[in-house]
C-alpha cells in the first residue's frame, strides 16, 4: 500500500487544480521559502481529518480556502483528494484503490467522501486508526516535531508508541467503557435513591387509604348535621328580616313629614335673601361710585404735586444754565492768552533746530575719516594673526604628539608590569585549577556512589509503600463492612425506640405521680420474632398496660389518678396475679400448639400470660381453624404467625402484619441487646481506625517525595560536578593559551617602547624652533594692537559728540511738534466754547416758557380737586343709611337659617337611622341568601321546601358537630386519591426494582470488559515496546557509527499510562538529559526512534518536512543511507533544502510562485521512469 497521488484545488496557495503523482522510492519537494511546500503537508493532514487549526498554520478553518491575490478573486471552496493503493488490504476496505476527499465551502459547510460516496469524519479516522497513516500518526514528521518527541513531558512520544502497538482503538474503547461505567454507577445511585423514596411513599399511601375510608363515614354524618343546623339558621334570619321591615315603614313616614317642613322654611329664606341681595347691590353701586371719586381725587392731588415739583426743577435748571454761561466766558479769555504764548515759543524752537542740524553734519564727516584709519589698522593686525594661529596649532599638534608618545610609553610600561603580574597570577591559578580538577573527580565518584545508595533506598521505600497501601485498603474494606453492620443495628434500635406507646397513660402525665411504672406488660415477655406478631395481635392494648409491683403502689397510683386525671386507665399489679397452671399440651398430631408454650416470662407475669392466652392456639395456616374448632373443644381461638385471628364465636381479625407489629413484645430486652452489640461494633471500628491510622502514619513517614527529591538533588549535584569538571578542564586550557599570549605580548611591548623614545627626541627639536618664530610674530602683533586702541578712543569721543548733538536736535523737533499740537487744541477749544454758549442761551429761553405753562395748569387742577371733596362727603352720608337697613335684614335671615338647620338635622338623623336599618336588613338578607346557597351547593337542599327532621336542640346539634369535627381532625390530612396513587406507585416500585437488578448486572459486565481490554492492550503494548526498544538501540549505534549508547525506559506500573523516557549517550558524552544534546544529535536520535517504530510496524508512506536541516554533510549521508534502507517497504516524501538530499531523490517536485500568491508544481524524474507525470498550473 502506498500514496499514489494528491489532487489539490483551492487549498491555501494552490488556486488552480494541481496533481502530484508518487511512486515507490524517494520523492523530494523543493523550492524557495514561502513558495508553498509545506502547504502540501497541510493538505495531507487536512484530508485525513485534522481539525486543529494550529497544526494547519491558520487561525480559522475557512482560511485554508484560497483567499485571492491582486489579480485573482478568492475561491469559494477548497478540495483535496488523496489516492492510496490498497493492494495489500492494509486498510479495512474492499477497494484496491481508496480515494479520500474533503471539501470545505466558505459558508462553513464541510464534506467528506470515500471513493466518491459521502461519509463522516469519524469514518475516515476509524479507517486509518492503527495503520500509522492518520492525521496525527507518525507518517508525517516535521522538524519541530523532533523537539516535541524528545521533550520530557511530551505526549507525542507516547502517542507514537500507541499507534505502533495498535492499541489506540483499545484505549478508545476503554475510555468509552469507563464513561458507560460511570453513567451506570450514576444510574444505580439514582435508582437506589428513587427506590428508597418510593418504598416509603408506598407504605405511607397504604395508611392514607385506610384513613380516607374512616373519613368518608364521619363526613357523611357530619354533613347531615351541618345541613340541619344551616336550615335552622336560615329560619332565624327570615324572622329577623320581617321585624326589620315593620320598623322601616314607621321611620319612612316620619321622614316624609320633616322633609315637607324643610321645604317651607327654605322658600321663606329664599325671599329674605332676595331682598337682602337687592339692598347689597345698591350699597355696592354707591361704594363703587365713592371709590371712583376717591381715586379721581387722589389722581388730581398727585398731578398737582407733580406740576409743582416740575416748576421747581425748571427754575433750578435756569439758575444752572446762567452759571454755565458765566464760566464759559472766563474759559474763553484764558484760552486766548495761552494761544498767543504757544505761537511765540514755536518760532524760537524752529531757530534752535537749524543750528543743531548744522553741528551734527560736521561731526559725521570727521567720524567717517577716523573710521577709515581704524579699518586699515585692523587689516594689518589680521595679516599677522593667521601666521600666529598656524604656529600655535603646529605647536599644539607637536605637544599633543609628544604627550601622546610619552603617555603611550608610560601606559606600555604600566601594561608591561601588569602583564608580568597577571602572568604570574595565571601560573598560580593554573596550579589551583589542576588541584580543583583532581578534587572534582573525587567528588564525582562520591556523588555516583550516593546516587546508587539513594536509588536502592527509594526502591525499598516504594515497595514498602505499596505493601502498606494494600494493607490500608484491606482494613478500610473491613471497616466499611463494620460500618454497614453498625448502621443496620442502629436502624433496628431506632425503629424500636421510635415506637410510640399509644396507651392510656402518657409517661409525661405521671411525672408527679407517687409511683412511676417503669415497664409495660409487653416488656416483661420474650418471644421468637415469628411468634411476637401473633402474640401482640392477641394481646392488643394489654401489651401496653403499665405494670406495678405491689398492691400498695396500685392503691397510691389509683388515688392519684382519680384526683389528677380525667378518665380511666388500665394497670397491672403483679402482686395480685394468681398462680395459673400451664395448659395441657395438644396432641403431637394436631396442626397447632398453644400460643403460651412459645412465650417465656418471669412469674407472676407468666401466670397472667397463661390466663390471657388460655384456649388460644398458634397455627401456620388460618384456613385450618374450622378443623381445629371441630376437633378440639378446648380451643377458643386460633392465630397465625401473621397476627390474623379467628374465634370460635365468629369474630375474626384479618389482614397483613404492619412493619412495627411484634416489636412491642420484649422491646426493652431487645433494645439492651442491640445497644450491647452496637457498643462492641464501635470498639471493633475504633480498633480498625487505629490500625489504619498507624499504617497511614507509617506510609507517610516513608516520605517518598523527600527520597525522590534527595535522589533528584544528588543527580543534580552530580550534573553540577560534571559541569564543574568540564568547566575546570576548559579553564585550564584557556589559562595555558592565555599565558602563551601574554608572553608574546610582553616582547612586543618592549620593542614598541624603544621606537617611541626615538620619536620623542625628534619632536622636542621641532617644538623649540616653532617657539622662536611665535615670539617674533607676537611682538609685531602687540605694536599694532596698541595703535588700534588709541584709534578706538578717538572714534569713541567723536561718536559720543555726534550722539549728543543728534539727541539735542531730536528734542527740539519733539518740542516743536508738541507746541503745534497745543496750538491746534487751543483753537479747537475756543470754537467749541463759542458754540456751547449759543446752545445754552437757547435752552434757557425754552425753560422759562415751560415754567409759565406748568404754573397755569397747577392752578386749574387745584380748583377741580376742591369740587370732588364736597361730592364725596354727600355720598358717605347715603352709604351709612343703607348699612343700617342691611344689618336688620341679615339678623332676620340668620334666624331663619338656624331654624332650617334644626329641621335638616332631624331629617339627617332619620335618614341615618333608616340607612342603618336598610344596611342591617340587607346584611340579614345576605346571610339568609348565603345560608340558602350553602344548603343548595353543599347539601342540595332548597330551604323553602325543606322540613326539619331532627328534634334535638341547637346546643345538642352543635355538640354533635364539634364531636364529629374533632374526630375528623384527629385523622389528620386526608389523601382522597390514596388508593389510586398506592396502586400506581406500587407498580412503579416493582418496575424500579427490576431496573435496579438490570443495572447491577450491566455494571458487572462493564467491569469484566474493562479488565479484558486492559489485559489485551497491556500485553500488546509491552510486546511492541520491547521490539521498538531493541531496534532503537541498534539504529542509534548505526547512526552514530557504532559508538554511543541508547535505551528506552518505562516509568510507572500501568503500561497503558506509563511515561517513556529516552536515554541517549553519544560517544564521549554523558548528558543528564536529552535537552543537552546538540540539534544534529537530537535529530539523529529522533530519526532512530522513528525508524525503530517503522521496523516494528511499517507505515505505508512517510513524509519528512525539513528534518535534515540541522544535520551536517556526514550525518546527512548516514541519514540518507538509513532512508534508502527503509525505502523498499516505505514510501518517502521529503521536503528539503539540502542538495545531498535532492541528489538522493528519485523524483523532484519543484514548488514555485511565478505569479505572486499562487503556487505551481514542476516535476522531474531522476531515475528511469515507468511513467513521468507532472502538472503545471
Amino acid at each position: 500500500m502506498y500514496l499514489s497521488r494528491i489532487e489539490l484545488h483551492g487549498f491555501k496557495s494552490f488556486a488552480d487544480p494541481t496533481v502530484l503523482r508518487f511512486s515507490d522510492g524517494l520523492t523530494a519537494i523543493v523550492g524557495p521559502n514561502g513558495s508553498g511546500k509545506t502547504n502540501i503537508i497541510d493538505a495531507i493532514r487536512w484530508v485525513l481529518g485534522e481539525q486543529k487549526t494550529s497544526l494547519l498554520r491558520t487561525d480559522a478553518m475557512n482560511q485554508v480556502i484560497f483567499n485571492g491575490t491582486r489579480t485573482r478573486k478568492p475561491l469559494g471552496m477548497a478540495e483535496v483528494s488523496i489516492v492510496i493503493e490498497n493492494t495489500q488490504k492494509i486498510l479495512p476496505a474492499e477497494f484496491s484503490e481508496v480515494v479520500v476527499t474533503r471539501r470545505l465551502f466558505r459558508d462553513g459547510e464541510s464534506q467528506y467522501l470515500l471513493n466518491g460516496s459521502p461519509c463522516r469524519r469519524k469514518d475516515i479516522v476509524d479507517l486509518f486508526t492503527d495503520t500509522g497513516m492518520g492525521a496525527d500518526a507518525y507518517s508525517v514528521i516535521e522538524l519541530k516535531m523532533v523537539e516535541q518527541i524528545l521533550e520530557d513531558h511530551s505526549d507525542e512520544r507516547r502517542h507514537l508508541f500507541e499507534e505502533a502497538a495498535g492499541i489506540v482503538k483499545y484505549k478508545q474503547r476503554r475510555k468509552e467503557t469507563l464513561a458507560k461505567l460511570d453513567a451506570t454507577r450514576t444510574d444505580i445511585e439514582r435508582v437506589l435513591d428513587h427506590l428508597t423514596v418510593l418504598r416509603r411513599t408506598v407504605g405511607s399511601l397504604k395508611r392514607q387509604a385506610e384513613r380516607a375510608e374512616r373519613y368518608a363515614a364521619l363526613d357523611t354524618e357530619l354533613r347531615s348535621l351541618q345541613a340541619e343546623r344551616l336550615f335552622r339558621t336560615w329560619c332565624a334570619h327570615r324572622n329577623h328580616c320581617q321585624q326589620l321591615e315593620v320598623q322601616r315603614q314607621l321611620l319612612s313616614a316620619e321622614l316624609e313629614t320633616i322633609t315637607t317642613a324643610v321645604a317651607t322654611e327654605s322658600e321663606r329664606i329664599s325671599s329674605l335673601a332676595s331682598h337682602l341681595s337687592s339692598l347689597e347691590n345698591q350699597r355696592n353701586e354707591l361704594s363703587v361710585f365713592e371709590q371712583q371719586l376717591s381715586a379721581e381725587r387722589s389722581t388730581l392731588a398727585s398731578q398737582c404735586a407733580v406740576l409743582e415739583e416740575r416748576s421747581r426743577a425748571t427754575q433750578s435748571a435756569l439758575d444752572s444754565l446762567l452759571e454755565q454761561l458765566r464760566s464759559r466766558s472766563r474759559t474763553h479769555d484764558r484760552i486766548e492768552s495761552d494761544l498767543e504764548s504757544a505761537q511765540a515759543q514755536l518760532a524760537a524752537a524752529v531757530d534752535e533746530q537749524q543750528v543743531a542740524e548744522t553741528q551734527a553734519a560736521e561731526l559725521r564727516s570727521t567720524l567717517d575719516a577716523e573710521r577709515q584709519r581704524y579699518h586699515e589698522l585692523l587689516s594689518a593686525q589680521a595679516q599677522i594673526a593667521e601666521p600666529v594661529r598656524l604656529l600655535e596649532r603646529d605647536r599644539e599638534r607637536l605637544a599633543t604628539m609628544r604627550a601622546h608618545i610619552r603617555h603611550t610609553a608610560e601606559q606600555l610600561g604600566m601594561r608591561s608590569q601588569r602583564l608580568a603580574a597577571e602572568l604570574e597570577a595565571l601560573r598560580t591559578r593554573s596550579g589551583e585549577v589542576d588541584a580543583r580538577i583532581r578534587q572534582t573527580a573525587e567528588d564525582r565518584t562520591h556523588a555516583m556512589q550516593t546516587i546508587a545508595e539513594l536509588e536502592q533506598e527509594l526502591s525499598a521505600a516504594q515497595a514498602r509503600k505499596q505493601e502498606l497501601e494494600a494493607t490500608i485498603e484491606a482494613l478500610r474494606v473491613t471497616k466499611q463492612q463494620l460500618v454497614e453492620t453498625a448502621s443496620h443495628v442502629r436502624a433496628q434500635r431506632a425503629l424500636l425506640e421510635s415506637i410510640v406507646e399509644h396507651g392510656e397513660l402518657d409517661p409525661k402525665a405521671l411525672e408527679n405521680a407517687p409511683v412511676q411504672p417503669s415497664v409495660s406488660f409487653g416488656d416483661l415477655l420474650s418471644a421468637p420474632a415469628d411468634v411476637a406478631v401473633a402474640l401482640e395481635s392477641v394481646l392488643g392494648s394489654i401489651a401496653q398496660y403499665p405494670v406495678v409491683e405491689t398492691k400498695r403502689e396500685l392503691t397510691l397510683l389509683g388515688g392519684w389518678l382519680r384526683k389528677h386525671l380525667r378518665g380511666k386507665a388500665h394497670l397491672i399489679c403483679l402482686e395480685l396475679v394468681p398462680k395459673f397452671p400451664p395448659p395441657q399440651p395438644l396432641p403431637h398430631t394436631a396442626p397447632a400448639r398453644w400460643l403460651a408454650e412459645h412465650i417465656s416470662a418471669d412469674e407472676p407475669a407468666l401466670w397472667l400470660l397463661r390466663a390471657l392466652l388460655e384456649g388460644i392456639a398458634l397455627v401456620d395456616e388460618l384456613d385450618r381453624a374450622d378443623e381445629l374448632f371441630a376437633t378440639f373443644p378446648s380451643i377458643r381461638a386460633v392465630v397465625d404467625r401473621q397476627g390474623q385471628i379467628r374465634t370460635r364465636v365468629g369474630i375474626a381479625l384479618l389482614g397483613r402484619a404492619g412493619d412495627t407489629e411484634g416489636l412491642r413484645i420484649g422491646r426493652r430486652k431487645r433494645l439492651k441487646m442491640l445497644t450491647t452489640q452496637l457498643a462492641e461494633l464501635d470498639k471493633q471500628q475504633q480498633a480498625l481506625e487505629q490500625q489504619i491510622a498507624a499504617a497511614i502514619t507509617e506510609r507517610d513517614t516513608l516520605d517518598l517525595d523527600a527520597r525522590t527529591s534527595a535522589l533528584r538533588t544528588a543527580e543534580r549535584t552530580l550534573l553540577a560536578i560534571e559541569q564543574s569538571l568540564q568547566e575546570a578542564t576548559s579553564q585550564r586550557e584557556q589559562l595555558r593559551s592565555t599565558i602563551e599570549r601574554l608572553q608574546s605580548e610582553l616582547k612586543a611591548i618592549g620593542e614598541e617602547q624603544a621606537a617611541l623614545l626615538a620619536e620623542d627626541v625628534a619632536l622636542d627639536t621641532q617644538l623649540r624652533e616653532s617657539q622662536l618664530q611665535h615670539t617674533q610674530l607676537l611682538a609685531r602683533q602687540a605694536e599694532i594692537a596698541e595703535r588700534i586702541g588709541q584709534q578706538e578712543q578717538v572714534l569713541s569721543r567723536l561718536d559720543e559728540q555726534l550722539r549728543t548733538t543728534e539727541l539735542s536736535a531730536m528734542r527740539i523737533r519733539a518740542r516743536i511738534e508738541s507746541l503745534r499740537d497745543t496750538i491746534a487744541r487751543l483753537e479747537h477749544q475756543r470754537s467749541t466754547i463759542a458754540s456751547d454758549q449759543e446752545d445754552t442761551q437757547s435752552e434757557r429761553e425754552q425753560l422759562q416758557q415751560l415754567r409759565s405753562q406748568l404754573e397755569a395748569e397747577r392752578q386749574l387742577k387745584s380748583q377741580h380737586l376742591a369740587a370732588l371733596v364736597s361730592q364725596l362727603e354727600a355720598i358717605a352720608s347715603e352709604r351709612h343709611a343703607l348699612d343700617s337697613e342691611l344689618a336688620a335684614r341679615r339678623s332676620e335671615l340668620t334666624a331663619a337659617h338656624q331654624h332650617l338647620e334644626t329641621l335638616r338635622s332631624q331629617r339627617e338623623d332619620l335618614t341615618t337611622r333608616l340607612h342603618m336599618l336598610d344596611v342591617e336588613l340587607e346584611r340579614i338578607r345576605t346571610l339568609q341568601a348565603t345560608v340558602a346557597e350553602q344548603l343548595q351547593t353543599q347539601h342540595g337542599i332548597e330551604p323553602a321546601s325543606y322540613t326539619a327532621t331532627d328534634h334535638r336542640t341547637d346546643e345538642e346539634i352543635d355538640a354533635a358537630i364539634n364531636r364529629l369535627t374533632s374526630q375528623v381532625a384527629s385523622l389528620g390530612a386526608i389523601n382522597f386519591s390514596a388508593l389510586e396513587e398506592y396502586t400506581r406507585e406500587k407498580q412503579r416500585l416493582d418496575e424500579l426494582e427490576a431496573q435496579y437488578r438490570d443495572l447491577q448486572h450491566a455494571e458487572a459486565n462493564l467491569r469484566d470488559t474493562i479488565a479484558e481490554i486492559n489485559a489485551t492492550a497491556s500485553e500488546q503494548f509491552l510486546r511492541t515496546f520491547e521490539a521498538i526498544r531493541a531496534h532503537f538501540k541498534e539504529l542509534f549505534a548505526l547512526l552514530f557509527q557504532g559508538d554511543g549508547d541508547a535505551d528506552l525506559v518505562m516509568e510507572g506500573d500501568d503500561p497503558l499510562d506509563a511515561r517513556i523516557n529516552i536515554i541517549a549517550r553519544p560517544k564521549g558524552k554523558r548528558p543528564s538529559s536529552i535537552e543537552m544534546l546538540s540539534g544534529g544529535e537530537k535529530t539523529l536520535t529522533a530519526i532512530a526512534l522513528l525508524f525503530a517504530i517503522y521496523l516494528v510496524k511499517p507505515s505505508p508512506f512517510c513524509i519528512l518536512d525539513e528534518v535534515d536541516a540541522p544535520l551536517d554533510d556526514a550525518n546527512i549521508d548516514r541519514y540518507l543511507a538509513l532512508i534508502r534502507r527503509f525505502s523498499a517497504s516505505t514510501q518517502f516524501l521529503l521536503i528539503t533544502h539540502n542538495k545531498r538530499t535532492m541528489e538522493a531523490a528519485d523524483i523532484l517536485y519543484g514548488v514555485t510562485m511565478q505569479e505572486p500568491g499562487v503556487s505551481k508544481i514542476v516535476s522531474v524524474r531522476l531515475t528511469e521512469p515507468n511513467q513521468v507525470s507532472h502538472s503545471l498550473a
